[in-house]
């Protein structure tokens, strides 16, 4: 019959401690926690780390029946939060932090508002208006002047071709940034 031998006087590592997500087959983890159940007596640890050693026996049979989602979900829910607020422009704030609590909460889906004019999307809608009403003189919601730069250059045109002195490289000039535009 094979003689075990039992480890003894093992000493716990000091903080911080540095975790690896590891993945276990469901099945294996009644397994591995009755393992690691093995190594909670205190003939096994050096009396200076008993404590330490189960806190660390412990902590890592939660993170096996956990798997560390916890901190995915969170983390990935923090990466949402923070690409919401730079395109919509969305303003969160922490309600509670043990545990953590953020409102507004994150809906499955997201309406296409712009909920800030200094997030990206109001930034780009703004450009967007502006070109719309500098080039075309169109009213948006934003900018109402009466005359584009295609309206302007038209009119420069015609005063040009009123007037008595014609200059025939100017209005060639004229007519192709028309052109351009247009």
């Amino acid at each position: 019959m094979p003689r075990f031998t039992h480890v003894h006087d093992l000493v716990a590592p000091e903080p911080p401690d540095v975790c690896e997500l590891a993945a276990f087959p469901v099945a294996v983890v009644p397994y591995a926690l009755a393992a690691l159940e093995h190594r909670i007596p205190k003939y096994i640890w050096d009396s200076a780390s008993y404590v330490r050693g189960v806190q660390l026996i412990r902590s890592l049979q939660m993170a096996i029946l956990c798997g560390g989602m916890v901190d995915l979900i969170e983390s990935n829910d923090r990466i949402y939060r923070m690409l919401d607020t730079a395109l919509y422009g969305t303003d969160y704030s922490v309600i509670s932090t043990d545990p953590l609590v953020v409102e507004p909460a994150i809906e499955a889906t997201h309406a296409l508002t712009i909920e800030h004019p200094d997030s990206l999307l109001g930034r780009a809608e703004d450009l967007r208006q502006l070109l719309q009403n500098g080039l075309n003189g169109t009213a948006t919601t934003l900018y109402d002047r009466e005359l584009g730069i295609r309206d302007l250059l038209e009119l420069i045109k015609a005063a040009v071709e009123a007037s008595d002195t014609l200059d025939p490289d100017m209005l060639a000039k004229l007519a192709e940034i028309a052109l351009l535009l247009g």
